[in-house]
């Protein structure tokens, strides 16, 4: 019997959060659907050499909302650093989603589509969200369905992209689906 995957957001980004991250960032199999890149990077690296940890959080919650995703699949098991989520606002009450689980060995459990489902909690209930987007890359098929099955519906595409939206009012509508199950 499979595990269910149980995620946390974590704002409190510390420097062995950031070490991960350039792990993550560093290795192709996490990156090639990502926009993030090498720039990020760099940036990140500059970082840990020149800020003090204690600003980190406030730096990487500049455009939005960071998180980094803590994740485990068995209850029995402390959660452990799997990837990061974001959340910027893009317009007034409008945010764009952006997530990763960065460790491979934890793919295909769920984990990614526990920390969209808390995301979007934050989005509309904290945040007061009217619409969140993601944009996904054609090839990228896990988010796709991820995000689909979270409650997104495509919007619009791109040569290289497709858009997936969802309003406040289709989460609710989704979360009814939800709980009718």
């Amino acid at each position: 019997m499979k595990k269910a995957a149980s995620v946390f957001l974590r704002a409190e980004i510390t420097r062995e959060d950031i070490e991960n991250i350039i792990d993550w960032l560093e290795n192709e199999a996490v990156t090639q659907y990502l926009e993030d890149g090498l720039d990020t990077v760099d940036m990140l690296r500059g970082m840990t050499e020149y800020v003090p940890e204690h600003l980190y959080t406030i730096m990487l919650n500049d455009n939005g909302m960071f998180y980094i995703i803590d994740g485990t699949i068995d209850e029995d098991e402390e959660p452990i650093p799997v990837g990061f989520l974001r959340l910027d606002e893009y317009e007034h009450n409008r945010y764009e989603l952006v997530f990763a689980v960065g460790r491979e060995d934890m793919w295909g459990n769920g984990l990614g589509k526990a920390a969209v489902r808390d995301a979007l909690s934050i989005a509309f209930f904290e945040l007061r969200a009217d619409n969140v987007r993601a944009l996904v890359r054609r090839e990228n098929i896990r988010s796709a369905r991820v995000l689909t099955g979270s409650g997104f519906l495509p919007d619009c595409s791109g040569d290289r992209h497709m858009e997936y939206s969802l309003t406040l009012k289709d989460y609710l509508k989704h979360l009814q689906k939800l709980q009718a199950m």
